[in-house]
């Protein structure tokens, strides 16, 4: 599951049961890690958690399985 920073205002965090503020939300637009209070600090808590896609961190991302193993 890849993340990125989202800003969820008030109504939208209140719709998800959240409180608002800058979170790593999930393809679906689900928020999964937050609330952070800017997109810096989401993007910061999407590198932590792993969970990076293109934009945040792409030399952590791992190879599709069965490439990059030098075998």
């Amino acid at each position: 599951m890849t993340l990125e920073p989202r800003q969820l205002d008030e109504e939208e965090a209140q719709r998800f049961g959240v409180a608002p503020g800058w979170w790593g939300v999930d393809e679906i637009g689900t928020p999964v890690i937050g609330p952070h209070p800017s997109r810096e600090g989401a993007l910061v808590g999407i590198a932590k958690s792993g969970r990076t896609d293109s934009e945040t961190e792409p030399a952590r991302r791992s190879p599709p399985p069965g490439q990059g193993s030098g075998k």
